[in-house]
């Protein structure tokens, strides 16, 4: 999730799921949550930072 908020690494993600591709990947499902404290989805209850999702 930590890799995922930082725009530096983001290549790090991108480059998984191309890698992932060449071995024939065609589906992925993934589930991420981080609530409360540094780069949250969630900062509070119902509170999202939009960022972080992109």
């Amino acid at each position: 999730m930590n890799v995922a908020t930082e725009p530096a690494d983001w290549d790090k993600v991108s480059n998984v799921f191309h890698e992932a591709s060449a071995a024939g990947l065609t589906v992925c499902r993934t589930w991420a949550f981080r609530d409360g404290g540094d780069r949250a989805l969630q900062s509070s209850p119902g509170v999202y930072d939009e960022r972080v999702f992109q």
